[in-house]
């Protein structure tokens, strides 16, 4: 699949870009309804929007987020903690009033015909394999690491 995307020049590039990226920011134009929607979107996203080799950061449309972590290149409880003291670090902050920003760097991929079959196919594949797999969804009382969870 990657040689057919990469006959296309644009292509050859963005994938260039995701491949030299150690985080990928997903806009997603979706607005799940629920704590196991949301985590569904994270987790596999029907098999689209996603790079599984990367470490990636989900936003939805209503400004919600989740954080994907492929653990390769660091380790999961390293970046986990990265984001908690993000996430305080930015708590703490006095509100921010943001102008007009550059735009994001979109990367464009164009699927060629002889494709579209084929990631077809595989999104039904992850669809079908992730009915099969048990979600449970827990909550913390707070936005700290070492509370127990409170599984739904």
């Amino acid at each position: 699949m990657r040689a057919v995307l990469e006959e296309d020049a644009d292509n050859r590039r963005s994938l260039a870009s995701i491949d030299e990226s150690l985080i990928i920011l997903c806009l997603d134009m979706n607005t799940p309804h629920n704590a196991e929607q949301y985590h569904r979107e994270i987790w596999h996203s029907g098999g689209s929007n996603r790079w599984f080799d990367k470490t990636q950061i989900m936003v939805f449309c209503d400004g919600k987020a989740g954080l994907l972590h492929e653990h390769s290149p660091i380790d999961g409880i390293t970046t986990s903690r990265a984001v908690e003291y993000i996430l305080r670090y930015a708590a703490a902050l006095p509100p921010l009033i943001v102008g007009p920003s550059e735009p994001a760097e979109v990367v464009p991929l164009r699927l060629p015909a002889a494709a579209v079959s084929s990631v077809t196919d595989a999104q039904m594949e992850i669809a079908e394999i992730a009915k099969k797999f048990v979600l449970n969804v827990c909550a913390y009382v707070e936005q700290i690491m070492h509370v127990t969870p409170l599984c739904k």
